[in-house]
């Protein structure tokens, strides 16, 4: 059976390296039979990090940083809906044996309302769909996350004000099992350890059927520093 494939990071595991390495090897991936789904933002561009689709379902109060700086607008329920059929029948015209989508958004829900929509919305695909996790260290994954949170000027000022429940940076978002369980319910879940590997991009590669060596190479955003350096954003 043709294949979705979903990337749900989680942060701070080289997400944003493999957005980039699909954005680049875009063609040769479709010419070789998968294909990497990307939205157009508001500038008409091809984004590969999916955000309308990944906050399509997602709780309104959270507050994450696409909503913080105004990159989401909320829609109504009907609109979700046309997005929603507009996103599936763009889907389900690719011939391609896989197709694979990435969005670390995914990985902030939690809650079993989410899971129902998401799951409806999955039954709208003639495919089977899969999920590519990625998990790190949970010091090394805070502190990174926290660094990268309190670079952006227009999500530092404000998250801290929020309840714990409202807050990305909170403790609920590093349980590992709550993601597993989530997930697994939904579909078989593809687990990679970030630290096992000197680039993350290359067994998310590799599963996609691919070596590095094929695949044009792209420059490694934030590369991995010492953790007692107080500038390490490590990649993403």
């Amino acid at each position: 059976m043709k294949k979705l494939i979903i990337h749900i990071g989680v942060h701070k595991t080289g997400t944003t390296s493999f957005q980039r390495l699909l954005r680049a090897n875009q063609k040769y991936l479709i010419e070789n039979n998968v294909r990497p789904i990307f939205e157009l933002d508001r500038n008409n561009v091809r984004r590969f990090n999916l955000f309308d689709l990944s906050h399509l379902h997602l709780r309104a109060p959270l507050q994450t940083g696409a909503r913080l700086r105004g990159q989401i607008s909320e829609l109504q329920e009907h609109e979700k809906a046309a997005f929603e059929n507009s996103f599936a029948k763009a889907v389900n015209t690719h011939q391609e044996g896989t197709l694979i989508a990435s969005a670390e958004v995914f990985c902030f829900m939690r809650e079993e309302t989410e899971k129902e929509k998401l799951a409806a919305f999955f039954a709208k695909f003639d495919r089977e769909v899969e999920f590519l996790l990625v998990l790190r260290d949970l010091t090394s994954w805070k502190q990174s996350w926290e660094n990268q949170l309190q670079k952006d000027p227009k999500v530092a000022p404000l998250l801290n004000s929020f309840p714990e429940e409202e807050r990305i940076n909170a403790d609920w978002y590093y349980d590992t099992d709550s993601i597993l369980n989530f997930w697994q319910d939904l579909g078989k879940v593809h687990k990679f350890q970030y630290e096992d590997y000197d680039n993350i991009c290359e067994p998310l590669v590799n599963f996609l059927g691919f070596t590095m060596r094929e695949l044009r190479d792209v420059e490694r955003l934030n590369e991995r520093k010492n953790l007692d350096a107080p500038s390490d954003i490590k990649s993403r």
